[in-house]
């Protein structure tokens, strides 16, 4: 089988039915570089695949890159075959080998299973005109940069009255309480929160003021006094922020509005 684990240079151009021959001074065993008597035919820097001594005890195969400007062949890595020298004159071609074909299907399974799905996608530039889909977390390293507009749907949901809000913030980031009918008591948020999450809790009574709690994680910096109670038939907000350095959920803003 042709061993193309060592060749990172991936996608060859067949040039089927090319042949030369080894040029001057000939080759040693394992050269990383391969003098070609001829090669008008090849395209520069191009990916080669050639077969050296073709049908003799010492074949070999190898790939490397077409250096037109120096007759030869860059970069080489063997493949197939002994590791032996060859002399001036002996016979290159190159045709479809195993050697091609484990190379585009080593290229392929690099972000390919075998059913032909993807895996990954590693590019240095993306380009659609469709809408990308993204069933998981979308995760940048780099700048993000863009043309139009970006509106993500905010993670939001709503109850009419609840006893206790367990805020999460893997799920959502706002939450709504439009007509609450008893004490509220906000718990502690469960769910692995990172630096810098917010939760917004947006609430309203049902037209009685109406007591509210908080768990022991939440800390009030907003410089405001905490809201311990609604403002009968009222809309708050409370902005609140995670803090890693302190582990704790920071209230950092409380509004009452209409």
């Amino acid at each position: 089988m042709s061993d193309v684990s060592g060749v990172t240079n991936l996608i060859p151009t067949v040039n089927e039915g090319y042949i030369t021959t080894i040029a001057s001074p000939g080759i040693s065993a394992g050269a990383t570089t391969v003098p070609l008597a001829n090669v008008a035919a090849l395209t520069d820097a191009t990916i080669f695949v050639g077969i050296v001594e073709p049908g003799q005890t010492n074949q070999q195969v190898f790939t490397g890159n077409v250096d037109k400007a120096n007759s030869r062949i860059t970069g080489v890595k063997w493949t197939r075959g002994g590791n032996v020298a060859h002399t001036t004159g002996v016979t290159v071609v190159d045709y479809v080998t195993g050697t091609a074909v484990n190379m585009i299907g080593k290229a392929f399974l690099n972000q390919h299973d075998q059913q032909g799905a993807h895996t990954a996608v590693t590019a240095s530039t993306v380009v659609t005109t469709s809408n990308v889909t993204v069933g998981g977390n979308l995760n940048v390293t780099g700048g993000f940069n863009y043309s139009g507009s970006i509106r993500p749907n905010p993670r939001t949901t709503t109850v009419t009255t609840t006893a206790t809000l367990t805020p999460n913030p893997d799920t959502y980031s706002i939450y709504d309480i439009t007509a609450q009918n008893g004490a509220l008591t906000i718990a502690n948020p469960g769910g692995t929160p990172k630096n810098g999450d917010v939760l917004i809790i947006r609430l309203k009574d049902d037209g009685t003021s109406r007591a509210i709690s908080y768990g022991a994680n939440y800390v009030n910096i907003s410089g405001l006094a905490n809201l311990t109670a609604t403002t009968a038939g009222k809309w708050h907000v409370l902005g609140i922020m995670y803090n890693s350095t302190t582990t704790n959920w920071q209230i950092v803003s409380i509004t009452t509005g209409a």
